[in-house]
């Protein structure tokens, strides 16, 4: 049997480097049985609330590197439904290295099945367990063509690749196609390249959506640079069917390999060429967006290429897509990145993730998301002290984390919100403090009033800087009030402006240097807590009592920025001006 290493390397599929939720915290899923080099998470498909996980090269009994799944389900929590494994299964089949789900049904490939002829299975939903329906392997098998590398399923359709398969040309490559009757799979088609070329590698990625099928053939040569890499779509009319459309990148380059991982939305493409060098750095990597136009004609819309650009990063390495959202991992810096489409059409990146405990970990290996989850597995990560069992993170895109591109700034209103910036992007600046290049996170807020407004991020746990910016066309503008050392200890934050009603303003959260952490955002609008002498925010007349010179009191032996009345910006920041400030402040009332 050929061993995981060196099969991998024909395979060509990559190389390797290196609950509710509360602030920067994820769920962490582990396998059930964790084994040593098991690389659990080397597949993921997530669909509402479910989330399979393949474990190709875990144990089954007395069977090595049989492989099995992890089913996981979402309510309130990620949980554990299920462990799955082929009903005849053989040692060395890694079950498991590419998985799907649609609705009820689960599809697995098992690429060294049979002598590495491969196979795919099929399993059904039927209450609260799965159970395996079909079993499919080559009409014709055909050693190390590795059927089930890839797989994707929509509805009563499938397809898997074989992209090792040979006629003649070595490894040029296909996919076969898969039609649900009832609760039974039958092979229906082959979809392939015309003309094929050697070392084609078609069908290293697949997706289908509806009728549409799509496969990537990453081998291919395109004006005249060899392994370039295309990405063809077809809608079959015939059991056995060539591409209508082959695309490839508007700038082909040698070796690039585009097509080597590929997800099929709507109307769209998002096509990884891993091995693309930017004439700088080598093997950088890049992601290539492709949608109808005219006709119904494929073009390239987009290209996404990494950040920072990094030599053997292979941005790209696995992409996986829902909506308009991206997930592309960076497997040789141990990052994945997500990008999300503005309503003008481009992408902006939102998100830059990474293994929570330990960089790299082989974080990365497989993506997945649905809706505002996110899936990154760590298959050389640790679990219970055994070496390279693997374990997935799941990340929730909503409100612990904030919103984190100024281009989705989330609006709020007077109170108080909690989140994080350790996965943020940092696309923003600020007039005071060290923050430029530090995550950051936006906020966008409509005063419902004429008056002062007091943001602070009091309670935080690393060194703020706190930015209000005006509100142009294109988003945040000049910055009209900035704070870097208020509160306790002069770490957080606390900003004062005024502003007419109505008018909108955005709210930067950033952090010194390169500093972030849990934040808490608190805005003061309109009502007693917007009257500064009213320091114990009572809301019983009269506002202003003997216990509003105590509170100051206390807040100014507490070194709290809120007894920084004044606004002075140079040490010591609290002094006798403060007691007059306030002074004034409370013989002029509230109104």
């Amino acid at each position: 049997m050929m061993n995981r290493v060196s099969a991998l390397s024909t395979l060509a599929l990559m190389a390797l480097a290196g609950t509710a939720y509360a602030q920067c915290d994820t769920a962490k899923l582990t396998p059930a049985i964790p084994g040593p080099d098991d690389w659990f998470g080397s597949s993921m498909a997530m669909k509402n609330g479910v989330l399979v996980v393949g474990n190709p090269y875990a144990d089954v009994g007395a069977n090595a590197e049989q492989g099995s799944l992890r089913v996981f389900y979402n309510i309130l929590g990620w949980t554990a439904q299920a462990t799955l494994s082929h009903t005849n299964g053989q040692a060395g089949d890694w079950f498991g290295r590419a998985v799907d789900i649609s609705g009820d049904w689960i599809i697995a490939g098992s690429p060294m099945r049979d002598s590495a002829s491969g196979s795919v299975a099929f399993f059904e939903r039927s209450g609260s367990q799965w159970i395996m329906r079909t079993s499919l392997g080559q009409p014709s098998p055909q050693a190390s063509s590795y059927a089930g590398n890839s797989v994707a399923i929509d509805g009563d359709h499938a397809i898997w690749g074989i992209p090792n398969r040979s006629t003649g040309d070595a490894s040029i490559g296909w996919a076969d196609i898969g039609t649900r009757l009832g609760n039974t799979w039958t092979r229906s088609g082959t979809f392939y390249i015309n003309p094929s070329a050697p070392l084609d590698n078609a069908g290293a990625s697949v997706g289908v959506r509806g009728d549409r099928f799509m496969m990537g053939v990453p081998g291919r040569s395109i004006s005249g640079h060899p392994g370039a890499g295309a990405i063809a779509v077809a809608i079959p009319t015939v059991n056995i069917f060539q591409q209508d459309q082959l695309m490839a990148a508007t700038d082909p380059q040698d070796g690039a390999a585009l097509g080597r991982s590929a997800a099929l939305g709507d109307n769209i493409i998002i096509a990884g060429a891993p091995d693309y060098d930017d004439g700088i750095t080598v093997d950088s990597g890049a992601v290539y967006i492709f949608e109808p136009g005219q006709f119904g004609i494929w073009v390239q819309t987009g290209k996404i290429v990494p950040p920072s650009p990094t030599p053997g990063a292979h941005f790209g390495g696995r992409v996986a897509l829902d909506g308009n959202r991206i997930a592309i991992s960076e497997y040789g810096t141990g990052k994945t990145y997500i990008y999300r489409k503005t309503n003008l059409g481009g992408w902006v990146e939102e998100w830059r993730l990474h293994d929570p405990e330990t960089l790299g970990q082989g974080f990365g290996a497989a993506v997945a998301v649905s809706g505002n989850q996110v899936a990154v597995s760590s298959i050389l990560g640790e679990v219970n002290g055994v070496n390279a069992a693997g374990y997935v993170n799941v990340f929730d895109m909503t409100g612990a984390f904030g919103a984190n591109a100024k281009a989705f700034a989330q609006a709020v209103s007077a109170g108080s919100y909690s989140g994080c910036t350790e996965f943020a992007t940092d696309d923003g600046s600020a007039s005071c403090g060290n923050s430029n290049t530090s995550p950051d996170v936006w906020f966008r807020f409509i005063a419902p009033c004429t008056g002062n407004v007091t943001f602070n991020t009091f309670g935080s746990n690393f060194d703020t800087v706190l930015s209000i910016h005006a509100s142009s066309i294109s988003g945040p503008g000049a910055s009209i009030a900035c704070n870097d050392n208020a509160g306790q200890f002069f770490e957080t934050s606390s900003a004062t402006t005024l502003l007419t009603s109505g008018q909108e303003v955005y709210i930067r959260i950033g952090g010194n240097s390169s500093a972030h952490g849990n934040y808490t955002l608190t805005i003061q609008a309109c009502g007693p807590s917007s009257c500064y002498a009213n320091c114990d925010a009572s809301t019983s007349a009269p506002l202003l009592t003997a216990n509003d010179f105590q509170c100051f009191l206390n807040k100014f032996a507490a070194a709290d920025a809120y007894a920084n009345c004044d606004h002075s910006t140079s040490n010591p920041l609290l002094t006798a001006n403060d007691f007059q400030c306030f002074l004034n402040a409370y013989a002029a009332g509230c109104t």
